[in-house]
């Protein structure tokens, strides 16, 4: 009767231990999990991908998104009134640049303000003329920062020092009339 009755109980120690190697590998799949998703561990580090120096993905990775807020500009055009709403972000492709934004947010609104307002609505409706509209803030940024220099000549080129301002970016382009 011993061999009977410790068959069982050997059975029942392998159920324990599937048990337990499952749970353990469950928790191991949920703090992977967890990280990836909390960006704690980067992508690289769990599929074990090194990358390459100057890789288009490496230099995202790096990028950094500073909110200009919300715009709403009312644009007049003789009888007809429009409404611009837009909402402005900056990629930074040096994250240490996000103080030095914040810290001259007033005046990097005032100037996106003062670009959107000398502008009507037909002058903004093409995805090219968006595109200028943010080179053309874009140029405002670096002026506030100190990386672009005017020289007040018609014609003239503006100096530039290298900087970390990748793009303006609009997250929301409205008109309404």
């Amino acid at each position: 009767m011993s061999k009977t009755s410790a068959a069982p109980e050997s059975n029942n120690d392998y159920a324990y231990l599937k048990v337990a190697v499952a749970a353990t590998l469950l928790l191991a799949l949920l703090i992977l999990a967890s990280l990836w998703f909390s960006n704690s561990l980067p992508t690289s580090a769990i599929l074990g991908v090194t990358s390459v120096p100057g890789d288009s993905s490496d230099q995202a990775s790096r990028a950094e998104y500073v909110s200009l807020g919300d715009f709403t500009i009312r644009m007049q055009q003789g009888d007809d009134d429009q409404t611009l709403q837009a909402t402005l972000a900056v990629k930074l492709t040096q994250p240490k640049l996000a103080e030095k934004v914040q810290g001259h947010m007033q005046e990097i609104q005032h100037q996106v303000n003062m670009v959107l307002q000398s502008k009507r609505a037909e002058e903004i409706l093409t995805v090219q003329d968006k595109e200028s509209l943010a080179e053309e803030i874009r140029g405002r940024v670096e002026q506030v920062m100190g990386y672009r220099k005017t020289s007040g000549r018609a014609g003239e080129a503006p100096s530039m020092k290298p900087n970390g301002i990748a793009a303006v970016l609009f997250t929301s382009f409205v008109i309404q009339r």
